[in-house]
């Protein structure tokens, strides 16, 4: 790849799922000694112009450029928490109301089969 293309082999480690939640470090000069040292964000891209990432800064609700990121790789903050059984529920009431809409049209059809 590296011959062929002139380029280096892309580092699949930076690459993070949109929405996932992250913590930027807040750099020694932007703050006070108790001050926090990370705020919590959201991931929402990459920098064209920087190597970096853009954070959403829900708290501030602003975006901000950042390289001093940690990811929270399991937790995504656009997703909501749900069972399976909550899965599983929705579901069958889908293949309920499909089942109903297919007899409705066979009624409707005289019993011709649709």
């Amino acid at each position: 790849y590296e011959l062929w293309f002139s380029k280096e082999v892309i580092n699949i480690d930076l690459l993070h799922v949109f929405g996932t939640e992250c913590f930027v470090h807040v750099p020694q000069q932007k703050r006070r000694k108790w001050d926090k040292k990370s705020v919590k964000g959201v991931f929402v891209g990459y920098s064209g112009e920087k190597d970096g990432y853009r954070i959403w800064i829900k708290d501030q609700n602003k975006v901000i450029l950042s390289r001093d990121v940690k990811f929270q790789n399991k937790k995504l903050s656009c997703v909501p928490d749900v069972s399976s059984t909550d899965i599983q529920n929705s579901d069958m009431e889908i293949v309920k109301k499909r089942f109903k809409h297919q007899k409705q049209m066979w009624k409707k059809n005289g019993g011709d089969i649709v």
